[in-house]
């Protein structure tokens, strides 16, 4: 695998982790477990995934989160906690995956994973607080069932695609940092007057 390519699946690893940590790890682990996702011997340390233990613990985790992410103001204290857990996470199902490269490339691919689980984390968590605040309770349902729905062709084409995920992930962080800047001028000119 390229560098390009270790960098699209830490980038795709790093958002999907950000939005579902446990369902991801419970989906590739079932695609492990049954054949469906032939890993490189580079990727051998994912094996893990597909064992029952974590694929329990995996599982349940994901119904909890399912169900908690289509309670409206439950899910902003759910993904409160996971503020912490969600790139930690992320970073750590990287390590694993990418256990047999270069330690610095290593390292770099780690924290990238990270930093994107967060970011992605961030976004989800302010767009679902927003939804919390509207008067009709739909688009909270909505915005959790289309996450639900991204997670399996997220992580097709993170594994299929690894650099449109890159260039995809990339575009999405500069239109992240361009609409935070954006908030941040304007809730500094709102306090100014206020």
């Amino acid at each position: 695998m390229s560098i390009t390519d270790l960098l699209g699946f830490a980038a795709g690893v790093g958002f999907l982790a950000g939005l579902r940590l446990y369902a991801l790890v419970f989906v590739l682990g079932i695609l492990i477990r049954f054949g469906m996702l032939s890993l490189t011997d580079q990727f051998q340390h994912l094996l893990v995934l597909g064992s029952l233990p974590v694929l329990i613990v995996s599982a349940l985790m994901a119904i909890a989160e399912f169900i908690s992410d289509k309670l409206p103001w439950f899910d902003s204290i759910w993904d409160s906690v996971h503020t912490f857990i969600r790139p930690i996470g992320a970073a750590i199902l990287a390590w694993t995956a990418i256990s047999e490269i270069e330690p610095s490339l290593k390292v770099i691919l780690v924290l990238i994973t990270g930093g994107v689980a967060l970011t992605s984390h961030a976004a989800k968590a302010a767009t679902r607080a927003a939804a919390n605040h509207s008067p009709e309770p739909v688009s909270n349902m909505v915005l959790s069932v289309a996450e639900d729905m991204f997670l399996p062709l997220g992580l097709w084409l993170t594994v299929h695609y690894p650099v449109i995920v890159l260039c995809l992930v990339i575009a999405f962080l500069v239109a992240f940092f361009w609409i935070i800047r954006k908030i941040i001028r304007f809730l500094r000119t709102r306090l100014k007057l206020a």
